[in-house]
């Protein structure tokens, strides 16, 4: 089976360890576990038109506003 080192800080070493010992894994199977979600994650950079299909997908409705203001509010309501 290949190996490989890696250099890592100290509180990143104690969080690995912290977390194989409650998985109850060695830390060589935690760091390949974690390793592997990492490569087999969904990819979380943003497609460049991203913002654009999420702000599309919502209809122009006006379901959404500002709440209305109560008396007992401590902070005066802007007038937008």
């Amino acid at each position: 089976m290949p190996q490989l080192s890696l250099y890592i800080d100290d509180a990143t070493m104690g969080l690995m360890k912290r977390n194989a010992s409650a998985e109850g894994v060695s830390l060589s199977r935690y760091a390949a576990n974690a390793i592997r979600e990492y490569i087999d994650a969904p990819k979380r950079v943003a497609d460049d038109d991203y913002w654009d299909k999420l702000y599309g997908c919502l209809a122009d409705d006006d379901s959404f506003g500002y709440p209305e203001r109560y008396e007992s509010d401590p902070i005066p309501a802007l007038d937008l």
